[in-house]
């Protein structure tokens, strides 16, 4: 069995935390924490522009302006297009060292009943995390939802590696059906944004990245083709 001696998933801008073992825990898969309960201490300046930042509005929120964050969002997408082009080119060969990237979710091993869209097409999905009796603790997936955008959606599965996420108690603004959540929207120089939600439903930990088709206004930046599409409400729309 393989398994992780200890990794750190860093969302929303340090504002999240999750890791198996090492770490001994006795008080369930998710813990909303102080500062000074994180696992790993935050830097004074991160702190700080996640307390600066923090919105109180549940589901909508201001842009935090961040090209970068939209940029990655955007390169990790078409890092993981090419590689399923390559698995599926006639000229791919099995042992090819290449990045498993499927179309469907036929042939993936996961170790876990995973949630689903009903109105979403599935684009690329890919294993994550770590392989516990031959079986993924993770999956990442990319849907495209027509005339409303892209999605990224990533789900780990935390009581196989005995995972506990630790939620910065001050950065919680929202909840995706009763479970709190913390969200917030990035934008580039167009108007260009992305938006992620982050929570946990059990023992299930999820980040959900939602990059909305746009078109351009009078003023020639860019603007959400459907206003009322949003990640928290996208994220309710998972069974």
């Amino acid at each position: 069995m393989k398994k992780m001696t200890f990794f750190v998933l860093l969302a929303l801008t340090s504002s999240a935390f999750a890791g198996p073992e090492p770490i001994k825990h006795d008080s369930g898969y998710l813990q909303v924490a102080t500062p000074e309960q994180m696992p790993l201490p935050l830097p004074a300046s991160e702190l700080k522009k996640i307390q600066e930042s923090n919105s109180t509005t549940t589901g909508k929120f201001s842009a935090e302006n961040s090209p970068e964050k939209v940029k990655n969002f955007l390169i990790h997408y078409n890092a993981v297009k090419n590689a399923a082009e390559v698995r599926n080119s006639a000229a791919f060969k099995s042992n090819d060292n290449a990045p498993e990237v499927h179309s469907d979710l036929k042939n993936l091993k996961v170790g876990f009943k995973f949630s689903d869209f009903k109105n979403a097409q599935l684009r690329y999905a890919l294993p994550i995390g770590t392989q516990v009796n031959n079986s993924w603790t993770g999956l990442e997936r990319f849907y495209e939802i027509d005339g409303v955008g892209l999605v990224r959606l990533t789900e780990y599965e935390l009581s196989l590696t005995n995972g506990k996420f630790y939620m910065l108690k001050s950065s919680v603004n929202s909840d995706v059906r009763g479970n709190q959540a913390i969200t917030k929207s990035f934008a580039d120089e167009t108007g260009q944004t992305l938006e992620e939600v982050v929570w946990m439903d059990g023992s299930r930990f999820y980040t959900l990245s939602f990059l909305p088709q746009v078109k351009a206004n009078k003023d020639g930046r860019k603007q959400k083709i459907t206003a009322d599409t949003h990640a928290v409400s996208l994220a309710h729309e998972l069974n």
